[in-house]
């Protein structure tokens, strides 16, 4: 073979080595504590609600940038709306608790997560008048080179620098940033495209797979919650368990942990109810603080027996994946 041509093949071999490798997206779990990390306990320490005895949770639904409009929207609304609190009247945007979110709501609550209520008018600068397909088509065309990444990169990479500033979850933790009024704690829901199961990125989730979420990019999970499967890859992040934070866990009360035959497990939830409830209204109680779904699939990620060496894509499309990376994507 001819030497141009040698170096053509090289070329060639290395480019898509690198669109098939899963860049490295979080740092390993130094330590599972309910005190620390991206958790709704840890946050409610760090910023209380200023309203008494009340619980305001908002589910933000997929559909692009219509749904994202559309929680923008209920958000303005809410923030317009003043109600009494401990200090005066406040917003009742600013005492959101909780938001759970998928697909293009994804893009609303995370920014809202990011900046309070005060980035509602930003956001809509940055992403609801903007034309982010034509955006990423022209990107593309003009760099090339990224069609040999995966997919989902290009969306994110946008996502990053255009709208969430290259934030990640540590910046949510970090209620004193300026523009933070207060949180609410936003759930991002994707699915593990190897179960078919909800993936939400909370540091309860994370700390199944070993990782610190705090490290992840904002855009990264909102990708991953809106990729909409064959136009866009999943996101592939990399499962370190067993670790020797779990195996810990279990001898520090409050952590949601347990031995279970000789293995470190998280208590599964079977009602969101404490023992004792105010109004109706509360939230799970210490030994509940292991958030996920209920059922075994999460407990697959404890990556106990190392048995499984590759991972296949639902509906059809096959994806070989090493061993620990869980694929996921948007529903």
């Amino acid at each position: 073979m001819p030497p141009p041509l040698v170096r053509l093949s090289v070329c060639a071999a290395l480019l898509l080595a690198a669109a098939c490798a899963s860049p490295v997206r979080t740092t390993e779990l130094v330590r599972i504590d309910e005190r620390a990390g991206y958790r709704y306990t840890a946050l409610d320490q760090k910023a209380p609600t200023t309203i008494d005895k009340s619980a305001v949770i908002m589910s933000f639904s997929g559909g692009g940038t219509r749904a994202a409009a559309l929680a923008d929207g209920a958000l303005r609304a809410l923030a317009a709306t003043e109600v009494p609190g401990t200090a005066g009247r406040v917003p009742l945007g600013s005492q959101i608790d909780v938001v759970s979110s998928v697909s293009g709501g994804s893009v609303t609550a995370a920014y809202f997560a990011l900046t309070g209520t005060d980035g509602l008018h930003d956001f809509e600068q940055k992403f609801l008048l903007s034309d982010v397909m034509d955006t990423l088509i022209t990107r593309t065309l003009s760099n090339p080179l990224q069609l040999v990444y995966p997919r989902i990169d290009i969306l994110s990479d946008y996502l990053d620098e255009q709208v969430f500033s290259h934030k990640t979850y540590r910046d949510l933790i970090a209620v004193d940033s300026p523009g933070r009024n207060r949180r609410p704690y936003v759930i991002l829901n994707a699915a593990d495209m190897a179960s078919g199961s909800v993936f939400s990125f909370t540091q309860d989730q994370f700390d199944l797979i070993c990782s610190d979420l705090g490290d992840l990019r904002l855009a990264d999970a909102v990708s991953a919650s809106a990729a909409f499967p064959v136009a866009l890859s999943a996101l592939t992040i990399r499962n370190r368990a067993p670790c020797s934070p779990q195996q810990s866990a279990p001898e520090t009360a409050g952590t949601g942990w347990k031995l279970k035959d000789g293995w470190p497990e998280p208590l599964r939830i079977i009602n969101d109810r404490a023992v004792e409830t105010d109004l109706g209204v509360s939230y799970p109680a210490a030994e509940n603080l292991a958030r996920f779904r209920r059922g075994t699939v999460s407990l697959t990620y404890l990556n106990r027996d190392k048995g499984k060496d590759y991972i296949k894509h639902r509906q059809g499309r096959q994806a070989a994946l090493r061993r620990g990376q869980r694929p996921l994507a948007g529903r």
